[in-house]
Order: C-alpha cells, then structure tokens, then sequence
C-alpha cells in the first residue's frame, strides 16, 4: 500500500500538478445506508452527488446552482435544500488534478484516487448524476482503518 501510494503520488506530481491541487474526503452514502453507493464508486473509477436531482445543473455558477437547488428542493418538500455544500463540492469545487479520498466515516479509508474531468451530468446512472471521474489506486486495495 505504501509503495502503491507513493507512486501515484509520484505520477501525480510529474504529470498532472501545475499549480495547487485540493484534497477531498468523499463519503459514498451515509453511514445509515451502509455507504451504498461504494461499490458504483469503486467500480465505474468515478464518484458523485445525487439527490434525485434530474436536471443538469453543470453549466449553472456556484449562485446559481445553490438557488436551483433551493427552488427544487421547494417544489418537492417545501424547504431549502440543506445539502448545498456537499453538492457544490462535486459539481463546481472539485477539480481535475485534486485527490480524492473515499472513506467509510472518518476512521476508515477505502480508496484514493485523482480527479481526471470535471463534473458532468449522466442522467442514466442510477444514484450519482453528476460526476467527475476518477484515477484510481485501481481500486482494489484493502480498507484502512484510523488507530484511536
């Protein structure tokens, strides 16, 4: 695991870095849903944000998608849509060259991997619509847990 980080951490540097780059920590569901969405994430090399929400919202400003969220979220539930900054997150902070960190809860990392596109819209997916994709480890490696 270390040998396997350190190079793509090397890869990652001689490549892709140009400037600054973010890290992310990416949950794939809640813990309640026993992260369902893992296995997509792991298996399609991508991670993404869903909602239920249908409609592209990629090509809106950060302002702009916040008030569609709201907007939808009223329609349906009659509230604001209280997750606005994990979905701006994915759909507009996220960024080629940054790396990702899926983790299940905060003392346990699954995989990591590097952003390679921004966000899209893939409305055929059945729980994640919009979605950057992901250079992985492989995504093969064995979960990690955080010594308390």
């Amino acid at each position: 695991l270390k040998i396997c980080g350190q190079e793509i951490a090397r890869w990652h540097i001689e490549k892709i870095i140009e400037g600054e780059f973010g890290v992310w920590r990416i949950l794939p569901g809640s813990t309640e849903s026993n992260y369902k969405y893992e296995k997509e994430f792991r298996e399609s090399s991508t991670i993404g944000i869903g909602y239920s929400i249908t409609k592209d919202l990629t090509s809106l400003s950060l302002d702009e998608t916040k008030q569609e969220l709201n907007r939808i979220e009223m329609e349906r539930a009659g509230e604001e849509f209280t997750k606005k900054g994990a979905f701006t997150a994915i759909t507009h902070k996220i960024n080629p060259k940054d790396i990702v960190v899926l983790t299940r809860g905060e003392r346990e990392i699954i995989d990591f991997g590097i952003v390679t596109s921004k966000c899209f819209f893939d409305n055929s997916r059945h729980v994640a619509s919009h979605i950057p994709r992901i250079r992985g480890a492989d995504f093969t490696l064995k979960p990690v847990r955080a010594r308390k």
